[in-house]
């Protein structure tokens, strides 16, 4: 069976039954890539990993606060690296973006032995592979407070 989603501007209350009895799914116009991607994850084979580090917000503000230097070097390396990698995978919520981003951010997390950084960007892959929309989106709008603190930490360590 493929599943087919209907996709229209406008339909009255009475009709999305209709619709839903015709198509398999069904999204109004204009439509977000959230919306979208939560119609197709109801569809599409996937697997939801449920990796250990689903706290992964408690445990990145608990081992931001202990840390006392960061290397200049990782941060410049993110700024002229990965950043754009970063606001690619964000602005397009593609999955092989936001995979790339975060393998990329992983080599570099363990090449400066940056465990808060390698732990981020397992989680992250970790998602991505397992499809969790909602979770993406949480994890990759916390990587700015990540990066302000790291950037705190390299001040703080002059």
């Amino acid at each position: 069976h493929i599943p087919v989603i209907a996709l229209t501007a406008s339909a009255l209350k009475e009709q999305v039954q209709e619709i839903l009895n015709i198509f398999d799914g069904y999204l109004r116009k204009p439509v977000s890539k959230i919306q979208l991607l939560k119609e197709l994850t109801k569809h599409l084979p996937h697997t939801i990993l449920d990796a250990p580090g689903n706290e992964l917000k408690i445990e990145i503000e608990s081992k931001i606060s202990v840390i006392t230097e960061t290397n200049p070097e990782l941060i410049n390396e993110i700024n002229a690296y990965i950043l754009p990698l970063y606001e690619s995978a964000r602005k397009s919520l593609y999955i092989s973006k936001i995979k790339n981003f975060s393998d990329e951010l992983l080599k570099v997390a363990e090449k400066y032995e940056c465990l808060m950084l390698i732990e981020y960007a397992k989680e992250l892959h970790a998602q991505a592979e397992s499809f969790r929309i909602e979770r993406i989106i949480s994890i990759l709008s916390r990587f700015n407070d990540i990066l302000k603190n790291l950037k705190e930490s390299k001040e703080n360590g002059k």
